[in-house]
């Protein structure tokens, strides 16, 4: 879903204007740490590893 509305952000900058370079802009770096970050925080977060630390807990 926010790979649609930077789509339509940059669109209506380049054609219509009235949006501020800063503000599509930093919604564009923003998906880009979300896409980055995305896949080692559901590997932390996700079920596996709370089972293996579910484990580890039990263990201790």
């Amino acid at each position: 879903m926010i790979v649609a509305d930077i789509a339509v952000n940059w669109t209506v900058f380049f054609v219509v204007g009235g949006l501020s370079l800063f503000g599509v802009s930093s919604q564009s770096l923003f998906a880009v740490l979300i896409l980055v970050t995305a896949r080692p925080l559901w590997r932390w977060f996700g079920p596996s590893s709370l089972g293996e630390r579910a484990d580890l807990n039990r263990d201790a």
